[in-house]
């Protein structure tokens, strides 16, 4: 079952993720991680003091938010995991088994997440924006495109 769910980026993660991610499934994995984790401690700056040791989280949350809709094996997590390793967004990214993910983020990215959405904005991201996306691409440009929703005058690269 696929659930639309809305979470906030703080504009320096949105910066970071977009010169980051180099395929979709690494894309939909991370954001279904994100918008896991906002919405179990009420936002990403709630998550502060969890986010210091490695987590585990369940892979069908995270499914549940980003995955293609219509997609029913989890091989896609599997790809985006394995194009994750080679970032520096995570000091530990593994998969013990086929139903959990137990991750790490690195503390540049970390500090990405607990930053002021007041300073240069926020993305309010919605979980259907991956599941819907068909490349790359498309995922950064939506994602810029929401950090810039609603202002007089955007502009991005």
């Amino acid at each position: 079952m696929h659930i639309n769910r809305k979470y906030e980026l703080p504009y320096r993660t949105v910066d970071i993720l977009s010169t980051k991610l180099t395929s979709l499934n690494a894309a939909r994995f991370v954001h279904g991680l994100l918008g896991q984790l906002d919405w179990t401690y009420g936002g990403l700056s709630g998550a502060g003091p969890s986010l210091m040791k490695p987590r585990t989280i369940w892979c069908d949350d995270i499914a549940s938010l980003t995955a293609a809709r219509g997609c029913k094996d989890r091989r896609w997590m599997q790809k985006g995991i394995e194009d994750l390793k080679v970032t520096d967004l995570f000091d530990e990214l593994e998969q013990p088994d086929p139903k959990r993910v137990t991750f790490f983020f690195s503390s540049r990215f970390r500090t990405s997440l607990l930053s002021k959405k007041t300073e240069n904005g926020f993305a309010k991201m919605h979980s259907d924006d991956l599941a819907d996306s068909v490349s790359i691409e498309e995922a950064i440009f939506v994602m810029l495109a929401r950090l810039h929703e609603g202002r007089d005058w955007p502009v991005f690269n």
